[in-house]
């Protein structure tokens, strides 16, 4: 039997998948906090303006500091390479487990993000 496709399993977990002109509209808002879920590697050599590195291998290690720092009821954009990334997806449930509440998937990551020549921090 196949997988259903990544967007279907997120919204169907209570995760919202964005586009990029959605994602580009929240990295707008300063209530959302984008989170890279890609190795601290790829988050050093760019990433989206203000987007925090949460590497999704390093998930118990950071989430009780994460948790201190950001309260449950924050607005989160998850992201990692892309299309075919399943980082950003786990890191979004993980992050719904640990108690989050408002967890929005960016599905096109850095790599769509970068296409479209957005704005990149590094």
């Amino acid at each position: 039997m196949r997988r259903p496709p990544a967007d279907v399993l997120v919204r169907q977990a209570g995760i919202i998948p964005v586009n990029l002109d959605t994602a580009k509209i929240l990295l707008r808002d300063k209530r959302f906090l984008f989170l890279d879920a890609r190795p601290a590697s790829s988050y050093g050599r760019g990433r989206i303006p203000g987007a925090v590195s949460f590497p999704e291998e390093d998930f118990d290690a950071r989430i009780k500091a994460f948790q201190d720092t950001v309260g449950p009821d924050r607005l989160l954009v998850t992201y990692c390479d892309g299309p075919e990334c399943q980082a950003s997806e786990l890191l979004s449930k993980e992050l719904q487990k640990a108690g989050f509440k408002y967890i929005h998937w960016f599905h096109g990551g850095w790599y769509e993000w970068t296409q479209a020549k957005g704005e990149v921090e590094k």
